[in-house]
């Protein structure tokens, strides 16, 4: 089974290669909405719900949130997440990669049911 999070940044991927980014913007919900809506502080509660409600209803939410993951963006709600919640999103993600790496190794160093150690056979 493919990791959702890994799936989606693949995609971004292919997406950024076969379309112009701003062909998606032209689509945005948030073109028309004054900027600083979508920058505001930490305890700016009633302003962060109000950026997410727009981005909730947007076409291009993932393109928008695609391009701040994919180039490193940490301040601000892009596609709906804040920056806390996109580090919480890529440290997920490496922490998925990472186990599965280790998981091969893992199953790499068991053959045909012999022990090669370290790491230990299940």
């Amino acid at each position: 089974m493919t990791d959702p999070i890994l799936a989606a940044i693949r995609l971004r991927n292919t997406w950024l290669r076969l379309n112009n980014l701003t062909d998606w913007q032209t689509t945005a919900a948030c073109r028309s909405e004054d900027p600083e809506v979508f920058f505001p502080s930490p305890t700016a509660t009633p302003q962060i719900r109000h950026a997410k409600a727009i981005c909730a209803a947007c076409p291009v939410r993932l393109q928008c949130l695609y391009l701040a993951l994919g180039n490193g963006l940490d301040h601000g709600i892009f596609g709906g997440f804040t920056e806390h919640e996109r580090n919480s999103l890529l440290r997920r993600t490496a922490a998925v990669t990472a186990n599965k790496s280790l998981a091969a190794q893992a199953t790499s160093s068991c053959v045909a049911g012999r022990r090669r150690r370290p790491p230990r056979c299940p």
